[in-house]
């Protein structure tokens, strides 16, 4: 995936049907998904560490220091 890790658009449905595999490509590859119900985003799924990355944790590795 790009450098700027653009969410992916996941309906609710799909979500229910696959939420293991989704929430794995969330904590093991860092994807982020846009969760998506009758077109309207409705929230957003992302890693912890991205998490802690956007709201300034501490200990939060910096951008450059990531994989």
């Amino acid at each position: 995936m790009d450098d700027t890790k653009f969410p992916e658009p996941v309906t609710v449905s799909e979500l229910r049907a696959d939420l293991r595999r989704i929430l794995e490509t969330v904590h093991y590859f860092q994807r982020r998904y846009v969760i998506m119900r009758n077109g309207d985003a409705m929230g957003i799924l992302l890693a912890v560490e991205d998490f802690r990355q956007l709201v300034g944790a501490p200990g939060a590795p910096a951008a450059d220091q990531r994989r």
